[in-house]
């Protein structure tokens, strides 16, 4: 990678053309490895996403935080590739095959045995805290899957459906004696959820009915044991609701993907994409305006919607983010030895001077403006 993009640094890209060449030929290189071993070290991403954004400004200090060059664009972004994000996407492609029963590679003999004793696909309903713990008696391999899938799995909320699919075993809310609950046998006889607990009529199954239903043999005071460690809360959410078919919301969208990691990457991401909050606020200091959100992510939209070419995107994308750098700036920096504008040589030489606020400036927007009102019979005050 670092061979790859040294030789692209010696071009004239713009940012744009840069995040390109990162996207096509850098990301390709770490696909395989990144896909069939475990995860690397956290200091190795750091690394490879260090050399990714010392090609993007080349090699010179980031002018815009990671978390926001990696957002999309509406949001102030450029969607620069988050290699920790990337990897863990790419990680649950492996999560589909487990639970695709049309892939019969021989790899799946190699855990069959450890999936058996979670209930086979069902591991994959686990709650983070229980995942956690089956991960510990696979390899590294396997722990890098499972630990990528439980940063998706989302907190219940009070819907009944998604309580009568919380799993019974090493659930940190169904508790005996503050010990999280797990009983092999009973998972190998298919009681997982839940909903397994629970009749046709939306009640707890009776202690015989229980024993038929999953041909088990135990004692009144596990069995009550155990329905009486579910939160008092779900029991009255769930009261009188039938048993129902078990779905995961997660599950199913990914059966149906494509491309897994393209599905499940915004989700990694959002956790440490950010917006560029102090840009916003100082663009509103100095229009002594407020901006709503909905017209920022118009903003930062505008000059990809209006125009192809790169060098003009990645200009207005610089004066969004006020790092275009004027004479004030570079004043600051000891490069010039005046701040004062270049043309009219009597303010200092901000971004909304230049632009905006220079008498030569004012005479090309009224310039334009007489133009719009003569040519097109269009009335507008540039502000």
């Amino acid at each position: 990678m670092k061979k790859l993009l040294h030789d692209w640094a010696f071009r004239n890209l713009t940012i744009f053309g840069k995040i390109t060449v990162v996207k096509t030929l850098a990301l390709p290189i770490l696909v395989q490895c990144l896909s069939v071993l475990p995860d690397p070290k956290s200091k190795q991403f750091e690394e490879i996403q260090k050399i990714i954004f010392n090609f993007i400004w080349d090699g010179k200090i980031d002018k815009i935080r990671r978390n926001i060059m990696i957002s999309d664009k509406h949001k102030g972004g450029l969607k620069v590739p988050h290699i920790l994000s990337f990897a863990k996407s790419l990680k649950l492609t492996w999560v589909k095959k487990c639970l695709d029963p049309q892939c019969k590679s021989s790899w799946k003999i190699l855990i069959a045995d450890k999936l058996e004793k979670w209930g086979y696909s069902n591991i994959w309903q686990l709650r983070r805290e229980g995942l956690s713990t089956a991960m510990q008696v696979f390899n590294n391999f396997w722990q890098s899957v499972m630990q990528a899938w439980s940063e998706i799995m989302q907190h219940p909320t009070t819907a009944p459906s998604e309580i009568l699919r919380q799993p019974l075993w090493h659930n940190n809310e169904i508790l005996i004696n503050k010990q999280r609950v797990c009983k092999s046998h009973w998972i190998k006889k298919g009681i997982f959820f839940i909903n397994d607990l629970i009749n046709d009529n939306g009640s707890f199954l009776s202690l015989e009915n229980f024993q038929d239903k999953f041909n088990v043999h135990t004692n009144f005071l596990t069995y009550n044991g155990l329905i009486s460690a579910i939160p008092k809360h779900w029991k009255e959410l769930i009261k009188n609701v039938p048993r129902e078919e078990i779905s995961d919301c997660n599950i199913e969208k990914l059966r149906k993907a494509q491309k897994v990691s393209k599905l499940f990457y915004p989700i990694f991401l959002s956790s440490v994409a950010e917006t560029p909050v102090n840009v916003k606020h100082k663009w509103e200091e100095r229009m002594s305006i407020d901006i709503v959100e909905n017209e920022w992510e118009q903003y930062f939209m505008i000059p990809h919607n209006v125009t192809m070419n790169t060098k003009l995107i990645s200009f207005q994308f610089q004066i969004l983010h006020r790092i275009l750098c004027t004479n004030s700036r570079l004043f600051i920096f000891k490069i010039l030895d005046t701040e004062m504008c270049s043309f009219c040589h009597e303010t200092k030489e901000s971004i909304s001077h230049l632009f905006y606020g220079c008498l030569h400036a004012r005479n090309i927007w009224i310039t334009i403006q007489e133009k719009l009102k003569n040519l097109c019979n269009i009335d507008v005050c540039f502000n």
